[in-house]
């Protein structure tokens, strides 16, 4: 019965690693991009939206270590 339940575990946990793990590298780039924007553009409300998108993506990428994290 353990030797089941590790395989339900593992069934589970391999999709949420896997998203979590694409959640970081799509904030991480994501965040460069805006960075880049916010840095680059002289219209300040695309700056604005830029810092707004950086912080969006702070917090999606924390989120996702701070979950793959726990797993392991």
């Amino acid at each position: 019965m353990e030797t089941l339940g590790t395989i339900i575990l593992w069934i589970v946990l391999i999709p949420v690693i896997i998203g979590a793990g694409l959640y970081l590298i799509r904030s991480v780039f994501a965040g460069i991009l805006c960075a880049v924007v916010a840095v680059s553009d002289d219209e300040p409300s695309n700056r604005l939206g830029a810092v707004g998108g950086l912080i969006v993506c702070a917090i999606i990428g924390i989120c996702a270590f701070a979950l793959l994290k726990a797993i392991f």
